[in-house]
């Protein structure tokens, strides 16, 4: 699959994604938030698609795909047609990427170890959010594992797609207040 369609497919599942909670509340707020946050993912990656920028366009549609499928799992949104990120192997970048690609896609390795390591489930234990928290971790653990998996056989391109698509969900689940931040605040999308 190449970055275009990523970014097609991400611009069709937001186009059949509604909020699921009543207006004025703050599920309705989160779920607000949520959808926000992901278009404005997918506006950043067209701007870095039109200005021939495809590892950044990669990793802002993954990125923004993790957001919203968070929020899908949250029951903060609902979407038409969802899919699985990431569903089909992303199409090598071209060779004048590969510098860019290859330092991008070890940058977000290290990046998503550390948001990892920098947050804690902010819910009480067995409660229904405790839950969910749980459930983006265990999301973001395997696309962390699965992105190593990718580097290890020389995929830079579906590595950068796995950790980006991860960390996308661990800062929606962030900003969903589904979990503590203890460390490293400025690689979080909070206030």
């Amino acid at each position: 699959m190449n970055v275009k369609r990523l970014g097609e497919l991400l611009r069709e599942e937001l186009d059949g994604t509604g909020i699921a909670a009543p207006e004025r509340t703050g599920i309705f707020m989160a779920a607000s938030d949520n959808l926000t946050m992901s278009r404005a993912y997918l506006a950043d990656g067209n701007a870095f698609f039109s200005s021939g920028d495809f590892v950044n366009a990669l990793a802002a549609y993954c990125y923004g795909e993790g957001w919203l499928h968070c929020g899908a799992s949250c029951g903060l949104v609902c979407i038409a047609a969802p899919r699985c990120l990431p569903g089909q192997p992303v199409d090598p970048l071209p060779p004048d990427a590969f510098a860019r690609l290859s330092e991008k896609t070890h940058r977000y390795d290290r990046l998503l170890a550390t948001a990892r390591d920098s947050v804690r489930p902010a819910p009480e234990t067995g409660t229904a959010l405790y839950i969910a928290a749980e459930r983006v971790g265990v999301v973001t653990a395997l696309y962390a594992r699965q992105g190593r998996r990718y580097l290890a056989r020389e995929e830079p391109e579906n590595a950068l797609a796995c950790f980006s698509y991860g960390h996308g969900w661990l800062d929606a689940g962030v900003r969903a207040g589904l979990y503590t931040v203890t460390a490293n605040r400025d690689i979080f999308t909070i206030g």
